[in-house]
Protein backbone atom coordinates (compact mmCIF):
# COMPACT_ATOMS: atom_id res chain seq x y z
CA UNK A 1 0.00 0.00 0.00
CA UNK A 2 1.45 3.48 -0.82
CA UNK A 3 2.59 5.68 2.12
CA UNK A 4 3.41 9.29 2.98
CA UNK A 5 5.84 10.40 5.27
CA UNK A 6 3.85 13.63 7.48
CA UNK A 7 5.69 15.37 9.89
CA UNK A 8 3.80 16.12 13.64
CA UNK A 9 1.63 17.35 14.69
CA UNK A 10 -0.02 17.26 10.95
CA UNK A 11 0.07 13.55 10.90
CA UNK A 12 -2.10 13.22 13.93
CA UNK A 13 -4.17 15.85 12.83
CA UNK A 14 -4.99 14.17 9.62
CA UNK A 15 -4.89 10.91 11.29
CA UNK A 16 -8.14 12.49 14.02
CA UNK A 17 -9.71 14.25 11.20
CA UNK A 18 -8.88 17.70 11.91
CA UNK A 19 -6.60 18.89 9.61
CA UNK A 20 -8.27 17.91 5.37
CA UNK A 21 -5.29 19.63 3.61
CA UNK A 22 -1.81 18.33 3.12
CA UNK A 23 0.67 21.05 1.47
CA UNK A 24 3.11 19.88 -0.81
CA UNK A 25 5.44 21.38 -3.41
CA UNK A 26 5.45 18.49 -5.72
CA UNK A 27 2.46 16.17 -7.30
CA UNK A 28 3.59 12.94 -5.72
CA UNK A 29 0.48 10.44 -6.66
CA UNK A 30 -2.32 10.68 -9.00
CA UNK A 31 -5.61 11.05 -7.12
CA UNK A 32 -7.57 9.46 -5.87
CA UNK A 33 -5.19 7.58 -3.99
CA UNK A 34 -5.81 6.15 -0.41
CA UNK A 35 -2.46 6.65 1.66
CA UNK A 36 -0.86 5.03 4.80
CA UNK A 37 0.00 7.77 7.40
CA UNK A 38 3.50 7.46 8.39
CA UNK A 39 4.72 10.10 10.79
CA UNK A 40 8.21 11.21 10.54
CA UNK A 41 11.03 10.87 13.38
CA UNK A 42 10.88 14.88 13.84
CA UNK A 43 8.17 17.11 14.81
CA UNK A 44 7.49 19.98 12.75
CA UNK A 45 6.35 22.67 15.19
CA UNK A 46 4.05 22.56 18.82
CA UNK A 47 0.74 22.08 19.18
CA UNK A 48 1.10 25.38 21.70
CA UNK A 49 2.15 27.54 19.18
CA UNK A 50 -0.40 27.12 16.85
CA UNK A 51 -1.93 30.57 14.92
CA UNK A 52 -5.79 30.52 16.09
CA UNK A 53 -7.22 29.63 12.51
CA UNK A 54 -5.73 26.44 14.03
CA UNK A 55 -5.96 26.56 17.50
CA UNK A 56 -10.08 26.89 17.28
CA UNK A 57 -10.61 23.23 14.99
CA UNK A 58 -8.28 21.50 17.52
CA UNK A 59 -10.42 22.96 20.30
CA UNK A 60 -13.58 21.51 19.09
CA UNK A 61 -12.11 18.26 18.29
CA UNK A 62 -11.05 18.24 22.41
CA UNK A 63 -14.69 19.23 23.22
CA UNK A 64 -16.29 16.44 21.59
CA UNK A 65 -13.19 13.64 22.53
CA UNK A 66 -11.72 13.29 18.83
CA UNK A 67 -8.37 14.73 19.93
CA UNK A 68 -6.29 15.01 22.93
CA UNK A 69 -3.70 17.24 23.16
CA UNK A 70 -1.82 16.10 26.10
CA UNK A 71 -1.71 12.41 24.55
CA UNK A 72 2.47 11.93 23.06
CA UNK A 73 2.44 12.15 19.83
CA UNK A 74 4.16 9.17 18.17
CA UNK A 75 6.99 9.61 15.68
CA UNK A 76 8.80 7.03 13.22
CA UNK A 77 5.49 5.23 12.81
CA UNK A 78 2.56 4.30 10.77
CA UNK A 79 -0.69 5.90 12.70
CA UNK A 80 -3.51 5.53 10.43
CA UNK A 81 -4.40 6.04 6.91
CA UNK A 82 -6.48 9.13 4.37
CA UNK A 83 -8.05 9.19 0.88
CA UNK A 84 -6.57 11.64 -1.24
CA UNK A 85 -8.97 12.73 -3.69
CA UNK A 86 -7.73 15.69 -5.81
CA UNK A 87 -5.24 17.74 -5.51
CA UNK A 88 -5.39 21.43 -6.02
CA UNK A 89 -4.22 24.79 -6.09
CA UNK A 90 -6.99 26.67 -4.66
CA UNK A 91 -8.33 25.38 -1.58
CA UNK A 92 -10.41 27.08 0.65
CA UNK A 93 -9.61 25.06 3.85
CA UNK A 94 -8.47 26.95 6.61
CA UNK A 95 -5.18 24.47 6.29
CA UNK A 96 -4.42 25.27 2.98
CA UNK A 97 -1.18 27.27 2.74
CA UNK A 98 0.13 29.63 -0.05
CA UNK A 99 3.84 30.58 -1.17
CA UNK A 100 5.19 34.01 -1.06
CA UNK A 101 5.05 35.75 -4.27
CA UNK A 102 7.97 34.45 -6.33
CA UNK A 103 8.44 30.66 -4.83
CA UNK A 104 7.20 27.75 -6.17
CA UNK A 105 3.45 27.26 -5.96
CA UNK A 106 2.37 25.00 -2.84
CA UNK A 107 -0.47 22.58 -3.93
CA UNK A 108 -3.35 21.12 -1.73
CA UNK A 109 -4.12 17.48 -1.19
CA UNK A 110 -7.39 17.56 -0.87
CA UNK A 111 -8.10 14.64 2.29
CA UNK A 112 -11.24 12.84 3.55
CA UNK A 113 -12.39 9.43 5.00
CA UNK A 114 -9.17 9.92 7.97
CA UNK A 115 -8.73 7.05 9.92
CA UNK A 116 -6.37 6.82 13.12
CA UNK A 117 -5.13 3.16 13.85
CA UNK A 118 -6.05 2.14 17.75
CA UNK A 119 -2.11 0.97 17.55
CA UNK A 120 0.21 2.03 15.82
CA UNK A 121 2.80 0.38 13.60
CA UNK A 122 6.15 1.63 15.32
CA UNK A 123 9.72 1.45 14.18
CA UNK A 124 8.84 2.51 10.72
CA UNK A 125 11.48 4.94 9.24
CA UNK A 126 10.35 7.32 6.29
CA UNK A 127 11.39 7.77 2.72
CA UNK A 128 11.04 10.75 0.87
CA UNK A 129 7.86 10.88 -1.63
CA UNK A 130 5.18 8.64 -1.83
CA UNK A 131 6.77 4.91 -1.44
CA UNK A 132 5.42 1.41 -0.92
CA UNK A 133 4.42 -0.86 2.45
CA UNK A 134 3.73 -4.27 0.55
CA UNK A 135 3.21 -6.05 3.33
CA UNK A 136 -0.07 -3.66 4.24
CA UNK A 137 -3.26 -3.77 2.02
CA UNK A 138 -6.46 -2.83 1.88
CA UNK A 139 -7.66 -6.25 2.77
CA UNK A 140 -4.93 -6.58 6.68
CA UNK A 141 -5.45 -2.88 7.55
CA UNK A 142 -5.21 -2.68 11.22
CA UNK A 143 -8.10 -1.75 13.60
CA UNK A 144 -9.13 1.74 13.30
CA UNK A 145 -10.31 4.17 16.04
CA UNK A 146 -13.97 4.78 15.74
CA UNK A 147 -13.66 8.83 16.07
CA UNK A 148 -16.90 10.80 17.86
CA UNK A 149 -18.54 13.42 15.66
CA UNK A 150 -21.57 15.41 15.74
CA UNK A 151 -24.51 14.42 13.89
CA UNK A 152 -28.47 15.64 13.23
CA UNK A 153 -31.18 13.36 12.78
CA UNK A 154 -34.09 15.67 12.21
CA UNK A 155 -34.99 17.05 15.46
CA UNK A 156 -31.80 15.16 17.68
CA UNK A 157 -28.43 16.16 17.82
CA UNK A 158 -26.06 13.63 18.99
CA UNK A 159 -23.26 16.18 20.55
CA UNK A 160 -20.55 13.26 22.02
CA UNK A 161 -18.24 15.18 25.21
CA UNK A 162 -14.91 15.17 25.89
CA UNK A 163 -13.63 13.79 29.24
CA UNK A 164 -13.73 17.19 30.81
CA UNK A 165 -17.05 18.17 29.30
CA UNK A 166 -18.57 14.74 30.49
CA UNK A 167 -17.39 14.79 33.89
CA UNK A 168 -19.10 18.20 33.87
CA UNK A 169 -22.67 16.84 32.62
CA UNK A 170 -22.48 13.47 34.51
CA UNK A 171 -22.16 15.62 37.68
CA UNK A 172 -25.05 17.52 36.80
CA UNK A 173 -26.89 15.12 35.80
CA UNK A 174 -26.81 12.43 38.80
CA UNK A 175 -26.20 14.99 41.65
CA UNK A 176 -27.15 18.47 40.82
CA UNK A 177 -30.31 19.84 41.65
CA UNK A 178 -29.94 22.98 38.79
CA UNK A 179 -33.04 21.72 36.35
CA UNK A 180 -31.05 22.72 33.53
CA UNK A 181 -27.36 22.19 32.06
CA UNK A 182 -25.51 24.96 29.97
CA UNK A 183 -22.14 24.26 27.78
CA UNK A 184 -20.02 25.25 25.21
CA UNK A 185 -18.41 24.26 21.63
CA UNK A 186 -16.21 25.88 19.45
CA UNK A 187 -18.01 27.38 16.62
CA UNK A 188 -16.47 26.99 13.58
CA UNK A 189 -17.56 26.49 9.44
CA UNK A 190 -17.42 23.06 9.48
CA UNK A 191 -20.13 22.62 12.52
CA UNK A 192 -22.38 25.77 12.63
CA UNK A 193 -25.02 24.15 10.69
CA UNK A 194 -26.03 21.24 12.48
CA UNK A 195 -27.60 23.88 15.04
CA UNK A 196 -28.76 27.19 12.94
CA UNK A 197 -30.03 27.89 9.73
CA UNK A 198 -27.73 29.38 6.97
CA UNK A 199 -25.30 29.83 9.08
CA UNK A 200 -21.42 30.53 8.36
CA UNK A 201 -19.72 31.00 11.84
CA UNK A 202 -20.01 35.26 11.72
CA UNK A 203 -23.44 36.05 13.23
CA UNK A 204 -23.84 36.02 16.76
CA UNK A 205 -27.82 36.23 16.08
CA UNK A 206 -28.17 32.86 14.07
CA UNK A 207 -31.88 31.40 13.50
CA UNK A 208 -31.65 27.73 15.24
CA UNK A 209 -32.98 25.03 13.31
CA UNK A 210 -35.80 23.27 14.90
CA UNK A 211 -34.79 21.10 17.67
CA UNK A 212 -36.31 19.02 20.54
CA UNK A 213 -33.97 16.71 22.11
CA UNK A 214 -29.98 16.64 22.37
CA UNK A 215 -28.31 13.00 23.10
CA UNK A 216 -25.40 13.75 25.02
CA UNK A 217 -22.42 10.87 24.27
CA UNK A 218 -18.93 10.16 26.69
CA UNK A 219 -16.41 8.58 24.84
CA UNK A 220 -17.23 5.51 25.38
CA UNK A 221 -20.51 5.28 23.63
CA UNK A 222 -22.67 5.81 26.40
CA UNK A 223 -25.50 7.83 25.35
CA UNK A 224 -28.00 10.08 27.52
CA UNK A 225 -31.31 11.97 25.52
CA UNK A 226 -32.07 15.47 27.09
CA UNK A 227 -34.95 17.59 26.30
CA UNK A 228 -33.79 20.75 24.61
CA UNK A 229 -33.85 23.96 26.32
CA UNK A 230 -31.82 26.80 23.98
CA UNK A 231 -29.14 27.39 21.96
CA UNK A 232 -27.06 30.72 20.50
CA UNK A 233 -24.02 31.87 19.36
CA UNK A 234 -21.81 34.37 20.63
CA UNK A 235 -18.73 35.87 19.18
CA UNK A 236 -15.63 36.00 21.83
CA UNK A 237 -14.19 39.49 22.35
CA UNK A 238 -10.88 40.99 23.59
CA UNK A 239 -11.27 41.99 27.50
CA UNK A 240 -10.03 45.12 27.23
CA UNK A 241 -11.67 46.49 24.11
CA UNK A 242 -14.63 44.78 23.64
CA UNK A 243 -14.40 44.18 19.94
CA UNK A 244 -14.49 40.56 18.72
CA UNK A 245 -11.70 38.29 18.09
CA UNK A 246 -11.37 38.32 14.40
CA UNK A 247 -8.38 35.92 13.13
CA UNK A 248 -7.08 34.81 9.45
CA UNK A 249 -6.29 31.86 7.18
CA UNK A 250 -2.96 31.59 5.14
CA UNK A 251 -5.19 32.57 2.22
CA UNK A 252 -6.34 35.99 3.97
CA UNK A 253 -9.57 35.01 4.57
CA UNK A 254 -11.04 36.77 7.73
CA UNK A 255 -12.73 34.93 10.37
CA UNK A 256 -14.63 35.87 14.48
CA UNK A 257 -14.02 33.32 16.75
CA UNK A 258 -17.23 32.17 18.53
CA UNK A 259 -18.61 29.97 20.90
CA UNK A 260 -22.25 28.35 20.66
CA UNK A 261 -23.78 27.97 23.88
CA UNK A 262 -26.23 24.93 24.03
CA UNK A 263 -28.59 24.46 27.57
CA UNK A 264 -30.51 20.80 28.49
CA UNK A 265 -32.82 19.67 31.03
CA UNK A 266 -33.68 16.29 32.41
CA UNK A 267 -35.94 13.90 30.07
Amino acid sequence: MKCLSIQQPWASLIACGIKDIENRTDRKLVPPQRLLIHVGAKARCSLDSLPLAYELPIQFAEEIGAFDRNSELVKSAIIGYVDVVDIVNDSKSLWAQYAPDGEKQILHYVLKNAKLFKTPILGVKGRLGVWDIPEIDENNLPETVDLPKVERNGQTIIIPLGPELWSQFSEWYNNSDIPEFEFELTALDSNIDFFFKNGDGEDADLEPLPTKQIILKSKDGEGITTDFVDIYSECLTWEDTGEPIYYEDEAGNEYVAATIHITVKRK
